[in-house]
């Protein structure tokens, strides 16, 4: 970390974290308003407290992204021991007298072939591919294997099931002058921010897009935060918004339910590796999600009619500011959720007695040997924020089982 070093942060190792290279004005007034409505500036998210509003951190340093895979992979390219096939999915885990003992993987040629292993398979395809990947190999619940005429090795009926992820939804304003990063990557303007970049290192090519947020309870301020925001000094379009809101110069802030109660699913869709699996991860279906996340739209809506920002602000284009009812906020939410690609727990850890629980205490498959998860599909519930973090340290708990370390 370039800036913290305490119990909770190192300032060496393989993998850099900075503040954001550049922040814009958009983002400093989020900041001022949000605290002006009452909450704290936060200088450390993951510090020892989440509450409050400040400047997200970052897995980059000097504009270069600093990736689980440059921090940890690159560095092993010449590695003899390291084999990293590109362009290779997997079909099917080989399992022989109830072990696995390898993997069928199609090439980048199209052509199939295998690989074995001398002691584990570690399974690492991510909560939405993982689970369809066990299935197909036989591993999942019985009915819905034997539907797609795939052999019983065994019958987990947690596999694909508790589907929990953060959803989001979007507050969309136009501003009222040319603040913000709108057209920064094209034209004359892509050229300027090219050469500052490129000359001295700095200018808006360094942010990530999203610099600032926040994590706040509006229902009970002094609890646990319920929602996470995310400051984007962009009229975010996507496929649901493009057409209904102007492309112009203004800002988005996403709210998030951090600690969902709802909960979707992952089927096969056939037996055909190459078919995508069903995913419903039914966003917003329970109550509670779809309460905290109306109150999550209040309040920051709240932060466009606060100084500094309400300065800088034309309109508010969604949600309809006519009509901020329960009814229109609800609407608003479902028409407009989307995930925060925080997809997890589809194949969790769990105790003996728990009939749905995939993995044991050490990731390891019940049912079957030699075979452990190592994703996000582990957790059984998800954590209050992102998931990048946990997902590597998942990564360096699977290692030192694997390696026979004598952890506790």
């Amino acid at each position: 970390n370039h800036r913290l070093c305490d119990d909770r942060h190192g300032a060496d190792g393989p993998l850099l974290v900075s503040d954001p290279g550049h922040i814009n004005d958009y983002s400093r007034w989020f900041v001022q308003a949000v605290q002006a409505l009452g909450e704290p500036f936060n200088h450390d998210f993951n510090g020892p407290a989440q509450r409050g509003v400040g400047f997200y951190q970052f897995m980059n340093r000097s504009g270069k992204r600093s990736s689980a895979a440059y921090a940890f992979i690159a560095p092993l390219a010449d590695n003899p021991n390291l084999t990293v096939r590109l362009n290779a999915s997997v079909r099917r885990i080989e399992i022989e007298g109830g072990a696995a003992t390898g993997v069928t993987y199609r090439d980048a040629e199209g052509a199939e072939r295998r690989a074995f292993a001398d002691s584990e398979v570690i399974v690492a395809a991510g909560a939405l591919v993982t689970p369809q990947l066990l299935m197909l190999s036989g591993i999942g619940p019985a009915d819905q294997l034997r539907t797609h005429g795939i052999p019983v090795i065994a019958d987990l009926p947690g596999i694909g099931e508790n589907l929990v992820d953060h959803p989001e939804v979007p507050i969309i304003a136009i501003a009222n002058g040319p603040h913000g990063y709108y057209r920064q990557g094209v034209g004359w303007r892509m050229l300027r921010n090219g050469l500052q970049f490129k000359l001295f290192g700095t200018g808006p090519i360094t942010s990530a897009g999203v610099e600032a947020g926040a994590f706040v309870n509006p229902a009970d301020p002094n609890a646990e935060p319920s929602i996470q925001a995310f400051c984007v000094p962009i009229v975010y379009l996507d496929r649901d918004t493009l057409g209904l809101v102007e492309d112009a110069y203004g800002m988005t802030i996403t709210t998030v339910v951090v600690k969902p109660k709802s909960r979707g699913f992952v089927r096969l869709r056939s037996p055909d590796p190459g078919d995508m699996p069903l995913v419903s991860p039914n966003l917003l279906k329970d109550p509670a999600d779809a309460r905290a996340m109306i109150e999550g739209q209040r309040f920051f809506l709240r932060a466009f009619e606060t100084s500094p920002l309400r300065e800088r602000i034309g309109r508010v284009a969604i949600p309809d500011p006519g009509d901020l009812s329960d009814e229109a906020l609800m609407r608003h939410c479902r028409r407009f959720v989307k995930t925060n690609y925080h997809p997890s727990g589809t194949c969790r850890m769990g105790a003996p007695g728990d009939p749905l629980a995939v993995l044991d205490s050490k990731l390891r498959v019940r049912g079957v040997e030699n075979l452990r998860v190592c994703d996000l599909s582990a957790m059984p519930n998800i954590n209050a924020g992102n998931t990048n973090a946990p997902a590597m340290m998942m990564g360096s708990r699977c290692a030192e089982f694997a390696l026979g370390y004598d952890v506790k």
